[in-house]
């Protein structure tokens, strides 16, 4: 527990140029083709309750809540060719995964990268719409 608590105090010293945006924004984001948005969940919430119909699908924490760093950056990689200008929308289930995310990409160099701040549960108590994911096996 000391060693969660030091790393939450360690990491809300550094501040991110990420931004923070709404359900609107995520939408209009969502309907480009010049933006990517990553939807960072595990594949069971993906069928749970659906995804945002444009979204590549990339979890980025396992089950037992370890970084994926490795794989998610090389697939992102591959959905931007490489090009850290593109926007890019992080989204998760509340908000927290995709700001963790959100933050990795911003040290990573990205330089557009924008964290849906209440998550695919506001999105769906807004009724707005989700398709089945497609996932690669």
């Amino acid at each position: 527990m000391k060693k969660q608590i030091f790393l939450l105090a360690f990491l809300s010293v550094f501040s991110f140029a990420y931004k923070d945006i709404s359900s609107d924004e995520v939408a209009i984001f969502a309907s480009s083709p010049d933006s990517l948005v990553v939807d960072v969940r595990l594949e069971e919430e993906w069928l749970e309750t659906g995804v945002i119909s444009t979204a590549v699908l990339s979890t980025y924490f396992d089950k037992q809540a370890r970084p994926l760093k490795a794989e998610f950056l090389k697939k992102l990689a591959e959905a931007t060719r490489g090009d850290k200008s593109k926007q890019i929308v992080v989204v998760c289930r509340s908000g927290l995964r995709s700001k963790l995310a959100a933050g990795i990409l911003d040290r990573e160099g990205y330089k557009n990268v924008y964290n849906y701040k209440d998550g695919m549960v506001n999105w769906l108590s807004e009724k707005r719409s989700v398709a089945k994911p497609k996932l690669q096996k």
